[in-house]
């Protein structure tokens, strides 16, 4: 429900959803066309009804789920994963982290993605115990750290991006007493050999790195990381931590374009066939078709990923053979954000690219080129950044909102009239008229401090807006720890994005800090003898006491 609402209406229409279980205050976010059972305010009426488990009519071969990706023709397709793919999933994936049973299991991602199948099929299959971690759990890295030490967890999935954010600044014993005590699985993204090695250093549990499609069920490759493991793979040349081998009854082939297996060390495309290739696309046969094909008589999904085998039969990731790409875990199809753009009247051309920061993560980039005529005169001004940054949030999830709008004259075209998207320029180089406001106040000062470490920029005014210099909500989970560590307070989430700039964020720390040292005097007060509650309020208010105090 955190989509825009004609994305979720789209969603629950193809997929014809007539009834949806929630809570009361999730009902108005949801369309007429759909029944609503409130499970928080009509409990009484629930509990009247037949108390027997329905027979299960289900067959292995019937639909367990449809998870929605993005599409490059601007409307995402629903992956139709069956019970069969879920179970061998599951039985799959347990044998990789062990059979123990009574271990706990955290979930830490949206069920809007597959990624968090990891913890939630294997905890409820083996009679463990699932963690559902709430949202202020997984986004402020202070009560994340409360929860785990409060509650320790076995296995925890996440992508290496999501965790970073969660455990900044912690090395060695800090770090160790916030992983989970057996596992630590990583997916979703490329992970980072030296991000591999900081977790091996806590020495709490061990590393598994994660890699598949959810046109494959949540994933087909693991690579246990050890020092060892992680030197092999270096040592043949590898650029990021191998994705690994197939789970039981998955098939992997890398072939080149005419469909012929590539020999060890050269890269091709991943075809992955066996028990977790999922139905297809919900009413999109001819999609079905081209991505799900046959290969030497196996049911094989065709990735789009470039890959290698390393000599000891591991795949290494190598990037995609098109346009989409991974952030923070979800898959992007750039024609999709190119294609929401394309419907502003005041965007002539656009094209959007993923750029790597120094630190390694990837943000998306929109370069657009405003219309001159018609918008422009219409609003006596061509469209600006800001303006096109909420013309994408309003019909597009978080996650596919671009980090940076960079306005050019013209978009670089190559010899043959297309756009020549190895020349778009770094977004950091151009040149743009931000009104910059320095920083006023001790607070704002700090604040700003904070933002340019975590955002990697030179100069941040404190009138510009956390989204356009490109925050997004795990680069705001590093803001609020390091602000939580400095200040002593903490923040929701949702503060970075209720009161976006720096000046308005100031106000609001400055105010909570107000309340905490309001709390602290009154509880300092209240433990002086003698003294009554009026005569504390009194004294809150620098007003004489009876008592003279």
């Amino acid at each position: 429900v955190d989509a825009p609402a004609a994305r979720l209406d789209q969603q629950i229409a193809e997929a014809g959803i007539r009834v949806v279980i929630t809570n009361a205050a999730l009902c108005e976010k949801l369309p007429t066309t759909v029944s609503r059972v409130a499970l928080d305010t009509e409990s009484s009426a629930l509990r009247a009804l037949f108390a027997e488990n329905p027979l299960a009519a289900a067959t292995p071969d019937d639909v367990a789920y449809v998870l929605y990706t993005s599409g490059s023709t601007g409307m995402p397709k629903g992956v139709a994963v069956t019970h069969a793919n879920v179970v061998h999933y599951t039985r799959a994936i347990g044998g990789v982290l062990g059979a123990s049973e009574g271990r706990h299991f955290g979930l830490a991602s949206t069920l809007a993605a597959d990624l968090g199948n990891t913890s939630l099929f294997p905890a409820l299959l083996s009679g463990g115990t699932l963690h559902t971690l709430s949202k202020s759990v997984t986004t402020e890295p202070a009560q994340y750290a409360e929860y785990v030490t409060t509650h320790p967890l076995d296995v925890l999935k996440l992508t290496p991006n999501h965790l970073l954010a969660l455990v900044a600044g912690r090395t060695g014993g800090e770090l160790a007493a916030v992983l989970p005590k057996q596992w630590i699985v990583l997916g979703g993204e490329a992970l980072r050999p030296d991000v591999a090695r900081v977790l091996l250093g806590a020495g709490s549990c061990r590393v598994l790195n994660h890699y598949g499609p959810t046109e494959t069920t949540v994933g087909v490759c693991t690579f246990e990381v050890t020092a060892d493991s992680l030197e092999v793979a270096q040592k043949h040349g590898a650029q990021t931590v191998p994705v690994g081998k197939p789970l039981a009854n998955t098939r992997a082939y890398v072939v080149d374009a005419s469909g012929r297996e590539q020999p060890v060390g050269v890269p091709g495309e991943f075809l992955l066939g066996g028990a977790g290739v999922a139905n297809g696309y919900l009413n999109r046969p001819e999609l079905t078709a081209e991505r799900f094909t046959d290969y030497r008589g196996d049911r094989v999904y065709r990735t789009g990923d470039r890959v290698r085998r390393l000599p000891d039969g591991t795949i290494e990731f190598r990037g995609r053979s098109d346009d989409q790409v991974k952030v923070r875990g979800f898959r992007v199809e750039l024609g999709e954000i190119e294609h929401v753009l394309a419907e502003h009247r005041g965007v002539a051309q656009s094209a959007v690219a993923l750029h790597a920061t120094e630190d390694g993560e990837q943000r998306l980039v929109a370069y657009v080129v405003a219309q001159t005529s018609g918008y422009a005169a219409a609003h006596a001004a061509k469209v600006t950044a800001g303006e096109i940054t909420e013309w994408i949030a309003a019909r597009l999830p978080e996650y596919m909102v671009p980090s940076a709008i960079v306005m050019l004259d013209a978009l670089p075209m190559t010899a043959n009239g297309k756009i020549d998207r190895r020349a778009l320029p770094d977004p950091e180089s151009v040149a743009v008229d931000d009104g910059y406001v320095a920083p006023r106040t001790e607070t704002e000062t700090k604040l700003a401090a904070i933002w340019l470490d975590v955002l990697k920029k030179e100069r941040i005014g404190v009138t510009e807006s956390f989204m356009t210099l490109g925050g997004h909500s795990l680069l705001a989970i590093r803001v609020l720890g390091k602000l939580s560590r400095q200040f002593g307070v903490r923040l929701p989430l949702r503060s970075l994005f209720d009161t976006p700039t720096i000046a308005e964020l100031a106000q609001v720390v400055d105010a909570e800090m107000d309340a905490v040292r309001q709390r602290e005097l009154a509880a300092a007060l209240a433990s002086m003898e003698g003294l009554s509650d009026a005569d504390v309020q009194r004294l809150m208010k620098d007003e004489p006491t009876e008592t003279g105090a």
